[in-house]
């Protein structure tokens, strides 16, 4: 397993609780001040602005408590897992929450973009690894628009066309998305959904892929 770091857990419980305390405060006052203006102002339009901001601060309160509860496992800070269910599992790339605790504001898009891309090769490398035992094929599943598709077939992965409900799943997180896709490219940047796609493998196809899966993280970060 290739050892990582990510900023909020490394905080102590205390620390994590108080910062969790602190956005949901935060949280709080925003909707009320969304309520005072649509009062004052007369402009129910402004209602909107109330399921966008549950949305937004949704990440820092689901991860963690995922986390907490198990239901959300790290294999990197920008790659996790669901639990396990069925045989399969669910792949998710860094929400904003990783975004904003990861990524360090001296960096430029560039090198914000080759750490997200690094850590997603890192936690299918730590997926491999944490699987590498397991005798029956663990089915893997994920959604996204970060990765290539060429690079996703090399790396063992089928691509397949987004359904009807993970189309859904995409539009109704518009807003986050568009967030953290700014924030990696340093610029207002709108996330490409048109690209995004259903990548389906198994452990036992990742880890036949394993040795490329590595030459490639040594060859691209030189590590």
């Amino acid at each position: 397993m290739i050892e990582f770091q990510h900023h909020f857990f490394s905080k102590s419980r205390q620390k994590q609780n108080s910062i969790l305390f602190t956005i949901i405060i935060l949280l709080v006052l925003c909707i009320s001040v969304v309520g005072l203006l649509i009062y004052f102002l007369s402009a129910p339009i402004l209602f909107i602005f109330i399921p966008i901001l549950f949305l937004v601060f949704a990440p820092f309160i689901d991860v963690p408590q995922g986390v907490k509860t198990g239901q959300l496992i790290y294999l990197s800070p920008f790659l996790l897992h669901t639990k396990e269910k069925n045989n399969k599992i669910e792949l998710h790339g860094g929400t904003l929450f990783d975004y904003y605790f990861i990524l360090d504001p001296s960096h430029n898009a560039r090198e914000r973009k080759q750490l997200i891309l690094k850590n997603y090769v890192i936690g299918l490398l730590n997926l491999i690894d944490k699987f590498r035992e397991r005798k029956e094929p663990l089915e893997i599943e994920a959604t996204t628009y970060f990765i290539g598709e060429n690079t996703a077939k090399k790396f063992g992965f089928q691509n397949k066309r987004i359904n009807l409900l993970q189309k859904i799943i995409l539009i109704f997180n518009y807003i986050p998305l568009l967030i953290s896709n700014s924030i990696a490219n340093k610029s207002f940047t709108l996330p490409k959904l048109n690209k995004a796609r259903t990548i389906r493998s198994n452990t036992n196809e990742l880890i036949d892929k394993g040795e490329l899966i590595l030459k490639y993280y040594e060859r691209v970060f030189g590590e």
